[in-house]
């Protein structure tokens, strides 16, 4: 299994220089074609992708990359080596990016059959809009893709995975060429287009019109089979209660690659339209994920929501910026940070009250704290050995400052406190809590969570339909 690169530190004179050459990245350089000129941006985000499988954050001499397009694009982007989605899975995760605020906050804590991202917070397809951007969204996650989950609003193009046959959900290449086709029609004007990739979601299944990755035939595994076939339930496999053997879980990473390889296909695909249709310069490219996958890691099998452990929060993210020059930034920074960043990029009408920061407004420090909540824990999920104390009350919070990770897990009889220092132990596989002091951490996550149960409002909620049930159950979150 591939090691998590450990995130990078800024100790010392080395430090202070590194820091220094980030915040010129963002400031440094002027925007292209002057302060007037309205930039586009493509937003692409894909789903359940950990970080430690894409080059820009491989360890060297962990095989070949199986993602040169992204590669690419890490050379001419300025590279986030320390960015952190603030929950495990897909509803709060990206509410926290498209509104820029906590989720707790807008009270998206979990994704069920009712959720729904609340209406009076503006997001960032309906700023766009309202400064004359074209707007539209490929989006095929169906927690996402409902028209009443909200996250639709301010789109005046919407497409999901509806209508598809018997595989609703997309793969990679329909995906992009339905992007290529929006673009060719409506890229004369400035526009937000948001692809949202989901094949590197269980049951990972790379897009048959992709190029297979050199050296892999295998397009399945038993647990893909057994997941896809319902001779097991879902969380037979996630908490390793059926016992695969080890070449059965190596199988199944391989294909995780195999899909993480078409996607990046038709990522290059999608990059060379914008320069086919001359719009590149012009463009800004911002590349995340939504949150990680863990495959095998602290007992966790293919699957995410569960922990809190950096296989799930430290996401890829980059952002290629026309007129800005590339590099990498060592300071942690997380998914609430995207929609502040592209207000100014962008010249957006965005409020004042937002969680996040503009990345290039200011000099990166690496002292910030960054936190993260997970689930609550869910009744169908009744083998999930971390999860002892029900619903909301049950779910794990972190609090992340420079290298030192603290997780609150809660238990009956008194909370669990799990401590990191990532820095020497990236695994996280040696809790230090109660050998260093984590005081101030253990304070500055209370008060967040404190904040987080004043401040949360009760999220909107609207019933699902037969056809994202269907999508729900393919995905394995409902049987």
């Amino acid at each position: 299994m591939k090691e998590i690169r450990p995130p990078l530190s800024a100790p010392g004179l080395a430090g202070v220089l590194l820091i220094a050459a980030a915040a010129c990245l963002g400031s440094c350089t002027p925007r292209v074609g002057g302060n007037d000129q309205p930039m586009s941006l493509l937003l692409v985000v894909v789903d359940t992708l950990r970080a430690d499988h894409l080059g820009p954050w491989r360890d060297a001499g962990t095989g070949e990359t199986v993602t040169p397009a992204l590669d690419q694009l890490a050379n001419e982007a300025i590279v986030f080596d320390r960015a952190f989605s603030p929950a495990p899975f897909t509803m709060p995760a990206m509410a926290a990016t498209m509104t820029g605020r906590w989720p707790d906050r807008v009270g998206v804590v979990n994704h069920d059959r009712l959720t729904s991202l609340p209406s009076n917070y503006p997001l960032l397809a309906q700023l766009a809009l309202e400064a004359g951007y074209r707007t539209a969204a490929v989006v095929t996650n169906p927690w996402l893709a409902r028209r009443k989950s909200g996250f639709g609003r301010g789109f005046e193009d919407w497409y999901d995975g509806e209508g598809t046959g018997s595989h609703p959900r997309r793969g990679a290449a329909a995906v992009t060429r339905q992007a290529e086709e929006w673009l060719n029609k409506n890229s004369a004007e400035p526009f937000l287009l948001w692809t949202h990739y989901m094949d590197t979601h269980m049951p990972y299944r790379p897009d048959p019109a992709c190029k297979p990755r050199p050296g892999s035939s295998q397009r399945s595994s038993k647990v893909i089979s057994d997941f896809v076939e319902g001779q097991l339930q879902p969380q037979e496999i996630y908490f390793g209660v059926q016992g695969y053997a080890e070449s059965e879980l190596e199988a199944t990473r391989l294909i995780y690659d195999d899909a993480l390889y078409c996607v990046d296909q038709q990522l290059g695909r999608l990059l060379a339209t914008l320069q086919e249709l001359e719009i590149a310069d012009s463009t800004v490219v911002v590349f995340m994920a939504d949150h990680g996958e863990s495959l095998g890691d602290h007992g966790l099998y293919f699957a995410h929501d569960f922990t809190l452990y950096e296989e799930l929060l430290h996401v890829p993210m980059m952002m290629r910026v026309p007129g800005r020059r590339p590099g990498r930034r060592p300071d942690p920074v997380s998914l609430v940070d995207v929609l502040p960043t592209l207000c100014a990029l962008m010249k957006l009408d965005c409020p004042q009250a937002m969680d996040g920061e503009d990345l290039f407004g200011q000099a990166p420090t690496s002292d910030r704290v960054l936190f993260a909540a997970g689930p609550p824990a869910r009744e169908r999920y009744s083998m999930n050995p971390r999860h002892p104390v029900a619903g909301l009350a049950g779910r794990w919070t972190a609090a992340t400052r420079s290298s030192l990770k603290l997780i609150h897990l809660p238990w009956p009889g008194g909370a669990r406190m799990e401590l990191y220092d990532l820095e020497r132990d990236p695994m996280e596989k040696e809790n230090i809590f109660g050998q260093v002091d984590s005081s101030l951490l253990q304070e500055q996550l209370r008060n967040w969570r404190r904040q987080g149960d004043q401040q949360r409002p009760a999220a909107a909620q609207s019933p699902l339909g037969p056809d994202r049930l269907r999508q729900l159950r393919e995905l394995g979150y409902l049987r």
